[in-house]
């Protein structure tokens, strides 16, 4: 009998559970480390592009996004785009070794959201 997670996603169901697991490690890994600077937790992405790219954001609905992502900014060390990235946007960021990290204050769930949310 296939599990939740296989049912929910279907032929691709072995490469996404590798990609759930992955994903739901780097966003514990990293909630972990904004809850040790006592931080809420954000949404957490990762994508594979040329090294990796992990994005962070508030949870949709956030009423101080803002707020929220200084914050993480300024206890990880990250910095903030000098350019407009674009409706109101800001985001911060850092680059170490072959991985972006970018914290946005553009809200949003993901995939691994949805999944967990509907398990």
């Amino acid at each position: 009998m296939p599990s939740e997670i296989e049912a929910f996603l279907g032929q691709r169901a072995g490469e996404a559970v590798t990609d759930w697991t992955i994903q739901a490690a780097l966003s514990h890994g990293m909630n972990s480390i904004g809850q040790a600077h006592g931080l809420p937790p954000l949404h957490w992405n990762a994508i594979n592009e040329d090294g990796g790219v992990l994005e962070g954001s508030p949870m949709e609905g956030c009423a101080s996004a803002e707020y929220l992502c200084e914050a993480w900014a300024s206890a990880l060390g990250f910095t903030e785009f000098s350019f407009d990235v674009g409706d109101g946007v800001r985001s911060w960021y850092l680059t170490q070794s072959s991985w972006h990290v970018e914290i946005s204050t553009e809200s949003g769930n993901s995939w691994l959201d949805e999944l967990e949310a509907s398990a």
